[in-house]
């Protein structure tokens, strides 16, 4: 049969995407697309184009996820198993209040990348902690991204490579909150991985693991996730050193790791303390 050109759509009037689909009625186009939901324009005039979305998180890949009281903070990341922040990720932040997602746009995270794990303030709830595994932590204050904590404004450290001082890359990791509103942070290669921040006063503290740690570049790649007990010890998952525990005064007083001690893998994934105050170990071969 023979087809009538009725209209054409200019590709370079759109912004970079794949196209997957596209169907049209007597007056409308719809584009199908990987990375901008359907895109709407008008036959008779198609240079705008409207993105329709459904009410729903930035992106179909989470990587942390954190539940408050009637809200759920989404995070894209991300890093590899062995730590690497490569390919750097540049994806926003999601957040559900009540049933209405607020997403907050990568052009908006004051430049923070592969933003990964999440701690809401539990004596302000509006304010919330996101871990950057490459800038540091940002800080997000009723759905606003206000301040990127580095080494330049905190007691965050950079890694450093001896023979390339002029690389930066804060790797932070597992955060949470203590009895006391004081903020706790994983740093993957650096002398001190353990940090407190105090949000009130704006005061840091840092902990090394020297007693473990001897090369921070080479001798422990990063820490999964944190966990505080009832006791104040906070516990800290390794990719080498498997369960770090370190008391209130900043002493190491625990470090499992091997099978003789009854731990599947020296890679701990996940830590959580449960009601009756016993610690569980998650590892990349099995839950301890």
């Amino acid at each position: 049969p023979d087809y009538v050109l009725i209209t054409q759509v200019n590709v370079n009037s759109t912004a970079s995407t794949q196209f997957t689909s596209g169907v049209a009625n007597q007056t409308s186009t719809f584009i199908g697309t990987v990375d901008l939901g359907v895109l709407a324009t008008q036959l008779a005039n198609p240079i705008e184009f409207e993105e329709i979305h459904p009410d729903g998180p930035l992106r179909n890949s989470p990587f942390s996820i954190q539940a408050g009281s009637n809200e759920l903070w989404v995070t894209f990341g991300d890093y590899t198993l062995t730590y690497n922040p490569s390919p750097v990720r540049k994806w926003g932040i999601s957040h559900l209040v009540e049933e209405d997602w607020v997403n907050i746009s990568e052009d908006s995270v004051l430049g923070a990348r592969n933003l990964n794990a999440i701690s809401i303030n539990p004596f302000n709830t509006s304010q919330v902690f996101i871990s950057s595994f490459n800038d540091g932590i940002l800080e997000v204050n009723d759905n606003v991204p206000e301040v990127l904590y580095n080494e330049d404004n905190s007691g965050l450290e950079s890694l450093v490579i001896p023979n390339n001082p002029s690389v930066k890359s804060i790797r932070v990791t597992g955060t949470t909150f203590d009895s006391e509103g004081l903020l706790w942070s994983c740093t993957g290669r650096v002398e001190h991985p353990l940090k407190s921040y105090n949000p009130s006063t704006g005061q840091w503290q840092g902990y090394s693991l020297d007693n473990l740690v001897v090369n921070p570049l080479t001798d422990e790649f990063g820490y999964s996730d944190i966990a505080i007990d009832q006791n104040g010890n906070k516990w800290m998952g390794g990719y080498k050193l498997g369960l770090v525990g370190v008391n209130s005064t900043g002493t190491i007083h625990k470090n499992v790791f091997s099978d003789e001690q009854n731990m599947p893998n020296s890679f701990v994934t996940a830590l959580a303390v449960d009601k009756r105050n016993q610690l569980w170990i998650g590892t990349i071969q099995g839950l301890r």
